[in-house]
């Protein structure tokens, strides 16, 4: 099952977890250790998850998984890299 984190933010950080299980179809999404996303996605189509994270530094999150699509965390329409 796919596992990615992610860290976003310059000076207050924030954090999302993306769990993608293919064979049960379902995805989970954590921000914060909080969970906002826990669902099944049953589409071959990718399925798009957009967030407004942060108030004194806002950021617009998009986020992307699917069968034939590996995860993906677009942080104001920069693709980011996720933490090792």
């Amino acid at each position: 099952m796919p596992k990615e984190k992610f860290e976003i933010g310059e000076k207050k950080k924030h954090f999302f977890s993306v769990e993608w299980d293919m064979i049960m179809k379902h995805i989970k999404i954590e921000q914060d250790d909080v969970i906002v996303a826990n669902e099944f996605h049953y589409n071959p189509l990718a399925k798009k998850f957009q967030f407004d994270v942060g108030s004194s530094e806002p950021h617009h999150v998009k986020i992307i998984v699917g069968l034939l699509h590996p995860i993906e965390l677009m942080v104001d329409g920069e693709k980011a890299q996720p933490l090792l």
